[in-house]
């Protein structure tokens, strides 16, 4: 059985504000039950060691996901949180791969943690994994190699970009721009569309912009420990939304465009079209079938999705409700 370290920040005051942030709960749960589900053994570690800080606003109902609500309903894991081990008692040969969730903590903390710089390069300089998420990127801030380099220099990278910390009004807070800071450090920053699921794989070192990535993150790092090769197996993806009563038309024209452009532009697209409410004209549902979770994920970096993207926040009301689905054979 392999074996993954996840490390968690132990910060939690969100700069000079008085308000509260830690480790993002999708962040962690996510990854987490995906990973352990398919056998690997995690141990949570965390700078100060014990129970790390919950983003309180990672909790707020609207946040919720499957993952988060088996986490609170689960003691095992409740438990493990609350005796996260110190990050100077962690010894990397026991581990096949380590995996940062994020949340702001990591900013302030795991940015300049020298006992986790050094875990990091260990790590990477030892041929295993790592993987961060969202903010954790951080983390890799001053992390050089045995040559004097960056870690992340001259690789393809991605995490919470400009725009995302924008959104959430928090730009004057944070010590730095995670997006600047990578691409200072020499990093080949990518990014798609805000909150949109996207990861990036450059040989060991493994990256997702936004909590929304979790999932893919975990995917990739599963995919590295295991040599697992990408597979034709069908994946399947269904969305629930309701279209604004005055925009009804303007709506429907956006998902003729988008559906005659992915059925005509993207290979990788088996399936893909809208369907309309028999009882409640505003309210819709999209099927999606890919080839494979890649072809899916090269989806939303196109430039006809791009562009609904920017459309959606005037034609919908509130967040599409975006399931993904794997066939049970």
């Amino acid at each position: 059985m392999k074996k993954i370290l996840f490390v968690l920040t132990s910060h939690e005051d969100l700069g000079n504000t008085g308000l509260k942030t830690g480790f993002w709960s999708e962040e962690l749960a996510a990854p987490y039950y995906n990973l352990l589900d398919k056998g690997f053994e995690i141990t949570l570690a965390s700078p100060k060691g014990g129970q790390p800080p919950l983003d309180p606003k990672s909790n707020e109902p609207s946040f919720q996901t499957e993952a988060t609500r088996r986490m609170d309903a689960d003691n095992e894991l409740l438990a493990k949180l609350k005796t996260t081990l110190p990050l100077s008692n962690v010894r990397p040969e026991e581990f096949d791969a380590v995996f940062y969730p994020g949340g702001h903590g990591p900013l302030w903390d795991l940015a300049n943690d020298t006992t986790s710089m050094q875990l990091i390069a260990q790590f990477y300089e030892s041929n295993k994994p790592v993987a961060f998420v969202c903010h954790a990127p951080a983390a890799l801030k001053h992390v050089k190699l045995s040559n004097g380099d960056y870690l992340v220099k001259g690789k393809k990278v991605t995490g919470f970009t400009n725009t995302e910390e924008d959104a959430v009004q928090l730009t004057d807070v944070v010590p730095f721009l995670v997006e600047d800071m990578l691409k200072a450090n020499g990093g080949i920053f990518s990014k798609v569309e805000d909150w949109v699921p996207y990861a990036v794989v450059d040989g060991l070192l493994i990256t997702g912009q936004n909590p929304a990535s979790s999932d893919l993150v975990a995917g990739e790092l599963y995919k590295a420990l295991t040599n697992t090769p990408e597979t034709d197996a069908a994946f399947y993806v269904t969305g629930r939304f309701k279209v604004k009563s005055d925009k009804l038309a303007e709506a429907i024209a956006l998902m003729k465009s988008l559906t005659e452009a992915t059925n005509a532009k993207e290979e990788g697209c088996l399936e893909y079209y809208y369907l309309q409410s028999a009882t409640n004209s505003y309210e819709f549902s999209s099927i999606e079938i890919w080839k494979n979770e890649t072809e899916e994920v090269k989806h939303w970096q196109t430039e006809h999705v791009q562009h609904a993207l920017s459309k959606l926040p005037e034609l919908l009301e509130g967040q599409p409700d975006i399931v993904k689905w794997h066939a049970v054979r």
